[in-house]
């Protein structure tokens, strides 16, 4: 899933930057979407070392939990950030910084000089990393809930969207891309994990209902990002597009872990699915630098320059992943050996 989502960006992101217009706006609104379920994703692979956090509540816990996040993600990103700056002439300056440390869209978004996109996403990201486990620490220790504690998470940032919808309303064009009013989104992974884990019904039960669920908002988000990309004067689809997208991320996953034995007992299909999943990082933040190195072969035949764009790109993730991903990943430090994800 996490590789479909990334590989769901690169390829809409290079079919946008070709001379031909055919197909971007479709292109650009399959990436929105796939971000989307990026951030549930996050919440829910990420819930058992939250979830160590929240019972033991300790300061060393949480600091192993800081640590590994950091370690996995801050060193690719600056590494691709370094070297998109370079290729564009923006290195060490305020916007470089400003990618670097993760505030360039956390209260607003400037769409001027935006040569790091996909960055917005990435502060999503961290922030939420920082945010929600010290919060969930605090809320749990007084509704002594896992789930009363995220609801209450998410409740606040509905709240302060809906306020800011009404007092704001030039601000809350732009609200999909404010990394500070999104954390939210990637909590609704985390109390996906959490409901699931009740198991109140059979997964297999509720698989079912993801799928419908999911089918009817895709089109309905599909619809609503029309409307928010082309109608930024409208909050209220703004709202709505916000508040759809981590439910239709979660009736993604659902769906996804339904059909998780059937594809691990599949070699031809469990593989390529392993080796996409393990890029996906990488690919969602190296295709940015790697479009403006291929820039000469936008213009050619999409038949010879997809297939050569998505070979090369593979390719590239492959050696980054193993030479650069996998000695910092074995850096990490580890939780108490029974309890490590």
């Amino acid at each position: 899933m996490r590789g479909i989502a990334a590989l769901a960006v690169a390829i809409p992101h290079y079919l946008m930057s070709r001379p031909s217009n055919i197909g971007s706006d479709l292109a650009e609104y399959i990436a929105i979407i796939s971000v989307e379920v990026f951030f549930t994703l996050s919440g829910f692979v990420l819930a058992r070392q939250i979830l160590l956090c929240l019972e033991r509540g300790d300061f060393a816990t949480i600091s192993i939990f800081y640590i590994r996040r950091a370690i996995r993600t801050i060193p690719p990103y600056l590494l691709v950030l370094i070297a998109v700056s370079f290729l564009t002439s923006n290195l060490f300056t305020i916007d470089f910084f400003k990618y670097a440390f993760f505030v360039r869209n956390l209260f607003s978004v400037n769409d001027v000089n935006d040569y790091f996109a996909v960055s917005w996403s990435m502060a999503v990201e961290e922030w939420f990393y920082v945010v929600f486990p010290a919060s969930m620490i605090v809320l749990h220790k007084i509704f002594r809930s896992p789930i009363r504690s995220v609801l209450i998470f998410i409740g606040f940032f509905i709240l302060l969207k809906l306020v800011l919808m009404v007092v704001a309303t030039e601000y809350f064009d732009h609200v999909r891309r404010i990394a500070g009013l999104r954390l939210d989104a990637i909590a609704f992974g985390f109390l996906l994990y959490n409901l699931l884990a009740l198991r109140a019904t059979r997964l297999g039960n509720v698989a079912g209902i993801g799928i419908l669920v999911g089918t009817v908002i895709l089109a309905f988000l599909l619809v609503q990002s029309l409307s928010a990309i082309y109608m930024d004067s409208r909050p209220d689809l703004n709202m709505v597009f916000v508040s759809a997208a981590p439910v239709f991320g979660c009736g993604v996953l659902v769906t996804a872990l339904h059909w998780q034995g059937f594809v691990e007992s599949r070699p031809i299909i469990r593989l390529p699915c392993l080796y996409l999943g393990r890029l996906s990082y990488v690919i969602y933040l190296a295709h940015t630098p790697l479009i403006i190195l291929m820039k000469d072969t936008l213009a050619l035949d999409i038949r010879i320059g997809m297939p050569l764009y998505v070979v090369v790109l593979l390719a590239v993730c492959w050696g980054f992943c193993e030479y650069v991903e996998k000695p910092l990943l074995a850096m990490r430090p580890n939780y108490s050996p029974a309890e490590k994800r």
